[in-house]
């Protein structure tokens, strides 16, 4: 069996076997499309994680408008938000890395 793309000669030049080509494509769109997806896992999780801390150490009023939980006028910490984020992030920082031991 030949590997990935292998020269095969034929008429005393060298030229790739074209029946490898779809493996070999597929195996390194499978490699680059578990990287993007690490990726993506780990960067939300460290997202999520500063939003977590966010939560924890900022009042509801002095929170982005855009975070569910800001309120005008309230003082106190939106501790089950920061929860729910910390968790979340954990959980996509532990997915980045188990992805990234295959």
């Amino acid at each position: 069996m030949q590997g990935c793309g292998a020269p095969i000669v034929r008429n005393g030049g060298f030229r790739f076997s074209s029946r490898a080509r779809p493996l070999c494509f597929a195996a390194l769109h499978s490699h680059e499309e578990r990287l993007s997806m690490k990726l993506v896992a780990t960067l939300l999780g460290i997202a999520l994680i500063v939003v977590a801390v966010m939560y924890f150490m900022l009042p509801a009023d002095s929170l982005p408008g855009f975070f569910p939980g800001h309120e005008a006028g309230v003082i106190r910490i939106h501790v089950k938000h920061g929860v729910v984020a910390a968790v979340a992030g954990v959980v996509l920082l532990a997915l980045g890395w188990f992805m990234g031991r295959r």
